[in-house]
C-alpha cells in the first residue's frame, strides 16, 4: 500500500470516528427531552399549548390582609376621654335580679370605721343655760339611697335618738353608728358656758358611749 493511500484511510477512519460521537451525543439530548415529557409527547408541542392549571375554590389567602401576630393589637383602640361619665355611671342597674341588687346593698353597707363629728348648738341657750347636741357628719350615705339599701344599712348602722329642744319645740336628732369601730368626736365651742376646758374637743369610742346611751344627752359626751 502506498503512502498516499495509507493517508486517506487514515483519514476516513478519523472521519467516521468523529461522526459516530456526535450521533451519541445527539441521542442523549434527545433521550434527555423526552424524559421530561409523556412518552409520544413533542417538548415543541407542550411549549405552544400548555395545559390549562386548575382553578383554585374557595378563599384565597391573600398575605396582605393576614393577621399578624408581631402587630401592636392595641393600636386602634383609642384611650378614653378623662373624668369620663361613663365609667362613673351605671344605669342598667334597676335591670338586674333583685337578688342581685340586695347583694350590692349588702356589700356596699360592709362596716368601715368612720369619724361622727358632733357639736353643741346656742340657738335655744337662754338664762337656765340650755343647748343641744347637732351631729356634723351627714349619715350614710346607703341610708338615703333608696328603700333596699336602707334597709341593707339599718342592718350595720345603729341609731342613737337624742330629743332636744329648738325654738320651743322639742325635735329628735338621730346619729347612725357603728359602736365598735366608729368614733365620735365631740366639738364644745369655746362660749359653752360652765365648761372647763379639757372637756372642749374630747373624743370618745362609740363602744363607750353606748353604754351610757341611757343617760342624758349631756352626760353622755363628758367622759
Amino acid at each position: 500500500m502506498s503512502p498516499s493511500q495509507s493517508e486517506l484511510l487514515h483519514e476516513k477512519l478519523v472521519q467516521a470516528q468523529s461522526s459516530g460521537r456526535k450521533s451519541q451525543a445527539r441521542i442523549g439530548i434527545e433521550n434527555n427531552t423526552s424524559a421530561t415529557h409523556a412518552p409520544g409527547e413533542p417538548a415543541q408541542q407542550e411549549k405552544e399549548n400548555p395545559s390549562p392549571k386548575p382553578e383554585l375554590s374557595g378563599k384565597i389567602y391573600h398575605p396582605q390582609t393576614a393577621f399578624n401576630p408581631t402587630e401592636d393589637a392595641t393600636s386602634d383602640i383609642k384611650p378614653a376621654a378623662e373624668n369620663d361619665a361613663s365609667f362613673n355611671t351605671f344605669t342598667l342597674f334597676l335591670k338586674l335580679p333583685a337578688e342581685i341588687q340586695l347583694n350590692v346593698w349588702k356589700f356596699a353597707a360592709k362596716p368601715e370605721p368612720r369619724d361622727i363629728q358632733v357639736t353643741l348648738s346656742k340657738e335655744t341657750i337662754n338664762a337656765v343655760d340650755k343647748g343641744y347636741l347637732k351631729a356634723i357628719t351627714p349619715p350614710p350615705a346607703i341610708l338615703h339611697t333608696c328603700h333596699d339599701a336602707r334597709v341593707a344599712g339599718l342592718k350595720t348602722y345603729k341609731t342613737k335618738a337624742f330629743i332636744v329642744e329648738r325654738k320651743g319645740r322639742e325635735e329628735e336628732e338621730i346619729i347612725y353608728a357603728i359602736p365598735e369601730l366608729d368614733t365620735i368626736i365631740v366639738h364644745l365651742p369655746k362660749w359653752t358656758p360652765g365648761l372647763s376646758a379639757p372637756f372642749r374637743g374630747t373624743s370618745a369610742t362609740a363602744s363607750h358611749t353606748t353604754s351610757r346611751w341611757q343617760d342624758s344627752a349631756h352626760a353622755m359626751w363628758y367622759i
